[in-house]
């Protein structure tokens, strides 16, 4: 191999220049002082030069994906896998591959991710002294939530579910929705439909066969409603929704013989109204 003592040799002699970096910049939010990127690059810049140490930066891997604020802003949230490069003079050199996080409401995330992959690099690698190495940023992100996935809006449309509807009841914009509020919608609809399908078969289920009687088996209520409906030409749908609104149930065949005559009541006032 090449000789690498040009690189070891610059780094040492600038962890010898640099001294302690102290916490001069200030988080306008929650009012706690941290070591920014401008004072670690001042530090370090003469130190480098002096050395003649250069580094290059590599983005090995990059994920973003938009947020939803509490206050239903947008944020863009971005995480990026650093690879940096310490040359020497004599080309030789070391890496070290670290992790920036970036939140920002405009372009910046990015710029922020890389700023704070920078820093800790060169606190890493230059063995930088600092008083603890917990290094929060200048700006703290409210909280956030996903935005909603391409699945989960094709589902919204597979269930004719209008996303207007679906921001109106959580009180936010259509664009602030969260992918936990879409969810929310999704499994609501699910629920609301397998409660009308198993409330339909229960109507729709006959009492067990008794034994022959010369009077004949009784019919149940949903069958007298059925044949009436196949006789007058109304839908079963309404009638069951007929029935929720009027007793708060759509069970036919659970009714009261007094609601249920209350209930043929209505449908022949109403057959009446029609013709």
């Amino acid at each position: 191999m090449a000789t690498t003592n040009g690189i070891y040799a610059a780094i040492n002699g600038i962890m010898e220049e640099i001294g302690a970096i102290g916490k001069t910049s200030k988080n306008q939010q929650q009012g706690f002082m941290y070591r920014g990127i401008d004072a670690v690059m001042n530090a370090l810049q003469p130190a480098l030069v002096k050395h003649k140490v250069f580094v290059v930066p590599e983005i090995l891997e990059q994920k973003r994906e938009e947020r939803v604020t509490g206050k239903g802003g947008n944020l863009i949230y971005s995480v990026l896998k650093i690879k940096y490069t310490f040359y020497a003079e004599d080309g030789s050199s070391v890496s070290a591959t670290v992790i920036g996080e970036g939140m920002d409401s405009g372009d910046k995330a990015s710029n922020k991710a890389m700023s704070v992959a920078f820093k800790y690099a060169c606190f890493q690698v230059l063995c930088i002294p600092t008083e603890e190495m917990k290094d929060p940023d200048a700006e703290t992100p409210p909280e956030s939530l996903p935005k909603p996935t391409q699945a989960q809006l094709e589902e919204l449309q597979k269930l004719n579910i209008d996303l207007n509807n679906v921001a109106t009841y959580f009180k936010v914009r259509v664009e602030f929705l969260s992918a936990q509020q879409v969810q929310s919608a999704i499994d609501m609809k699910r629920k609301r439909l397998a409660a009308q399908e198993a409330n339909a078969a229960e109507n729709s289920e006959e009492p067990p066969a008794a034994a022959p009687q010369k009077t004949g088996k009784p019919k149940t209520k949903y069958q007298q409603i059925k044949e009436l409906g196949a006789e007058r030409g109304f839908d079963m749908e309404d009638v069951t929704a007929l029935a929720l609104d009027m007793f708060g149930t759509d069970k036919i065949n659970s009714l009261s013989d007094k609601d249920f005559k209350a209930l043929l009541d209505r449908i022949n006032t109403n057959m009446e109204g029609a013709d």
